[in-house]
């Protein structure tokens, strides 16, 4: 939210230099086959318990978001990129992640 005050205080168009990072950060997992964290998640430190946890709180708003388009079970089919995440999180991190 900073940088996009940031960038429409000083006349740029911040809607889309932010969606621009976005873009470039989404193009970056999908190149590597990795999975989003936060950068205070990505530290060498945190545990993968820390890291199973994130995943686990922030997974109920990702099936909600899904569930009110009504996609839920599409999206997350296992030949899908999204059913497939989540197959690779649940057995990275021996979690649970239920539709």
């Amino acid at each position: 939210m900073a940088d996009y005050k940031r960038r429409d205080a000083a006349g740029q168009h911040a809607d889309f230099g932010i969606a621009r990072r976005y873009l470039r950060m989404a193009m970056c997992l999908m190149r590597t086959s990795q999975t989003y964290l936060p950068r205070h998640m990505r530290q060498p430190g945190v545990k993968l318990e820390e890291r199973a946890g994130y995943y686990l709180m922030t997974w109920p708003c990702l099936r909600d978001k899904w569930q009110k388009l009504g996609a839920l079970k599409a999206a997350f089919a296992k030949d899908r990129p999204l059913g497939q995440w989540r197959n690779m999180i649940q057995d990275l991190y021996e979690i649970k992640l239920k539709l």
